[in-house]
This record gives structure tokens, sequence and C-alpha cells, in this order.
């Protein structure tokens, strides 16, 4: 055993690799581990009514799709209130003159 920059250097019993640490050896953890499970769902984004007031805040201009994630519609400048009633997933619906429009959650969204 010996040190690198003061870390001990510990060889693992069950195999060749050498991990860099305190000190400390913890015999379950996995080093081919994924950090983060991987997303499986395929779920439909939930869809759900209700009154939020939206403030449009970020870097400008915001973009406003005809459909969560689908095309885009316009683009809108900052610090206007918008009225929505329903969302689906990480989309707010809102009125534009003479269509909907969907503006992500980036906005500032308040429950009216």
């Amino acid at each position: 055993m010996g040190t690198r920059d003061g870390y001990n250097l510990r060889p693992d019993s069950d195999s060749t690799r050498i991990y860099y640490s305190l000190g400390v050896i913890d015999k379950d953890i996995d080093a081919n581990a994924p950090a983060f499970p991987k997303h499986t769902s395929t779920s439909t984004p939930k869809v759900v009514t209700g009154d939020w007031q939206i403030l449009l805040m970020g870097v400008a201009p915001i973009t406003i799709y005809a459909q969560p994630g689908g095309a885009i519609v316009t683009r809108l400048s900052l610090d206007q209130l918008l009225h929505s009633t329903l969302r689906s997933g990480d989309y707010y619906r809102i009125t534009l003159p003479g269509k909907d429009g969907w503006v992500h959650r980036n906005a500032v969204i308040g429950q009216m």
C-alpha cells in the first residue's frame, strides 16, 4: 500500500482495481453501476386543468409551440402575464390572438 497526493491506495480484494479513497473501503460499492437508473417510462404526459397566471421570464424571446414540444408558433418577449387553464406534462397552454400556444414550464408559473 502506498499514498498518492495524500490519499490511500487500496487494492480491491475482489479484482485488480485500485480505488483512491480516504482509507474507507466499502466492499458493497459496484464501480460499474450507473449513476442514475435509466428512464424507462413511456407513459403519456399527465393533463391537468387549473387556473395559472404565467409570467414569461428567462432568456428572451420565449418560444411558444403549436403543441407540447411541437413546432414553433411564435416567440414572445419577456415580462408578459398570460393565463392558462390546461397543463400537459411540462407545458402550459396559453391563448394567443387567434390561436392557442404552449409554453414550457421554464416560464414562472403562479397558481391563481
